[in-house]
């Protein structure tokens, strides 16, 4: 018995550490490269969503890695608060924070390309809303 919840233990404290190294876009958009790229994006586009602008008005998913040839990007899915089913968006970010460009699909809109990705980063930002 007592074994068993020593087993149980580990097997929480690990799950608990996995979950502890998660890293979300709110901290990415701390650190001030990826903060200034972000409003530069942002700032590009017109009609940008407001829930988008906004990190208070959206909710993420941690971020994910992935790699097209020798570039490692950062992907972040959010949604937005309260009306997860209203509008998602993909955002991914080169690994330096130096590069952005997202996805956004809204109800009753065309999907949407922000930053002018290439044919290899629209099929992250596809694959990444497609999970």
């Amino acid at each position: 018995m007592l074994r068993r919840i020593f087993i149980l233990i580990s097997f929480v404290s690990l799950v608990g550490t996995a979950h502890a190294n998660d890293v979300y876009i709110y901290e990415l958009l701390k650190e001030p490269g990826y903060a200034q790229t972000w409003k530069r994006l942002l700032k590009s586009e017109r009609k940008v969503p407001g829930w988008l602008s906004d990190e208070n008005r959206f909710v993420a998913n941690p971020e994910k890695k992935q790699s097209v040839g020798s570039t490692q990007y950062s992907i972040s899915v959010v949604a937005k608060q309260h009306a997860t089913n209203e509008g998602v968006a993909a955002i991914l970010f080169t690994e330096d924070g130096q590069k952005a460009w997202a996805k956004i699909v809204e109800e009753g809109r065309k999907p949407r390309y922000l930053g002018a990705p290439s044919i290899e980063q629209i099929d992250l930002l596809d694959k990444a809303l497609d999970e």
